[in-house]
């Protein structure tokens, strides 16, 4: 049976249940030209929320569990709050919330609270989607309000001006500076990197024209994610003292690098999640064999020593590590500009033989990072 929420005012015109994703064409009853309240779990309600303001282009409040609190774009807020009323003469005319702020509204969406992140048989998604749908959405919402919450923070501390970067680079982020074009040297900067993650999120192309229409456009939303997490390993690093732990400098590019791009190196395995087990250890053993560079990603990074084998941290974003390496190829050996992010995943989809694995749990927040350029068709 579906579990709605019971709120006061609830029965009003202008409030809409949606138990399934089946239901979802209720939608088109509704004259909907302002706000749009939506109450409900978090992956199904940011999802509903992203149909909503791409189809009407209007702001829309979110009141969800495992909200982060944050705003996830420029019309798309997240409340920590629950919804105490609806207001309004014969139909749904405001919200108010339980911390007694009272919002206008034109249509309030009450989810069933077991409703999934997305159906694979909802509109816009194709059946072999649906799980890595749920994935990046919950993963690509989480980092970005993470990211914000991180960065709005900093700027309210240390002031917009303050300089941000990685020791051993001059690229600044380097994937920023590979696929958007953008030389993020402050905290002010970072806020453009941001803004371009939330738009790709949204499904909108980033300021230099970064956007990919395939795959259901979740490369966009793996995209998103990779860029908050640069952003949120710089605000890191900017804590520490010396060289970001993890962080592989442009020195160590160019040790190794001519050795990849003219294929002395056979490839570049990126692990995530691997351990101590004897399993991990006689992979990366079999890659070190066959002359295989593998970036370490989790606990492994700490045990693994020699040639070949290079550790970036167990930190949650340390696996970015891998690809604002990768993607500093093209700038330095391939000749390619600054922001054409095209020449830079064409050059690593030809030059670069890198390869991804998972090795454990799949987590829902890093599992974000695989979605970006590997579903972009770069490798």
């Amino acid at each position: 049976m579906p579990t709605l929420p019971q709120i006061p005012g609830a029965k009003k015109r202008g409030v809409l249940f949606i138990a399934s994703w089946e239901e979802i064409n209720k939608l088109d009853s509704c004259h909907i030209n302002d706000t749009v309240c939506i109450d409900g779990p978090f992956a199904a309600a940011s999802a509903l929320a992203r149909i909503i303001h791409e189809k009407y282009n209007v702001g829309i409040k979110l009141v969800c569990e495992g909200c982060p609190g944050e705003p996830f774009g420029q019309d798309v807020e997240f409340l920590n709050t629950s919804i105490s009323q609806i207001l309004g003469e014969g139909r749904a005319e405001a919200v108010k919330f339980s911390d007694g702020k009272v919002v206008g509204v034109c249509l309030v969406v009450l989810l069933d609270k077991q409703m999934p992140a997305r159906a694979a048989d909802s509109p816009g998604k194709e059946d072999s989607n649906g799980d890595l749908a749920r994935i990046t959405e919950e993963a690509t919402g989480c980092a970005l309000a993470k990211t914000r919450q991180a960065l709005e923070g900093e700027i309210a501390r240390e002031g917009g001006g303050k300089m941000i970067g990685f020791a051993g680079t001059n690229y600044c982020l380097p994937l920023a500076m590979a696929l958007l074009g953008v030389k993020a040297e402050t905290l002010n900067d970072c806020l453009l990197v941001l803004g371009d993650a939330e738009a790709l999120a949204g499904n909108r192309p980033a300021g230099n024209g970064l956007y990919f229409d395939s795959a259901d456009s979740l490369p966009n939303q793996g995209m998103a994610f990779m860029f908050c997490e640069e952003i949120l390993a710089a605000l890191s690093g900017a804590k520490e003292e010396g060289p970001v732990s993890g962080f592989i400098p442009d020195s160590g590019l160019r040790s190794l690098g001519l050795r990849l791009v003219d294929g002395r190196v056979s490839g570049v395995a990126v692990i995530m999640g691997a351990g101590e087990d004897p399993g991990s250890m006689d992979l990366v053993s079999a890659f070190q064999s066959k002359g295989i560079v593998s970036l370490l990603s989790g606990n492994a990074g700490q045990a693994f020593r020699g040639s070949f084998i290079i550790g970036l941290g167990s930190a949650p974003f340390s696996c970015v590590y891998a690809m604002n390496f990768i993607f500093r190829a093209p700038l330095v050996y391939g000749g390619i500009k600054p922001g054409d992010w095209k020449g830079a995943l064409d050059y690593v989809k030809n030059h670069i033989p890198a390869f991804l694995l998972l090795c454990g749990p799949f987590d829902v927040f890093p599992a974000g990072f695989c979605l970006g350029p590997w579903l972009s068709g770069s490798r």
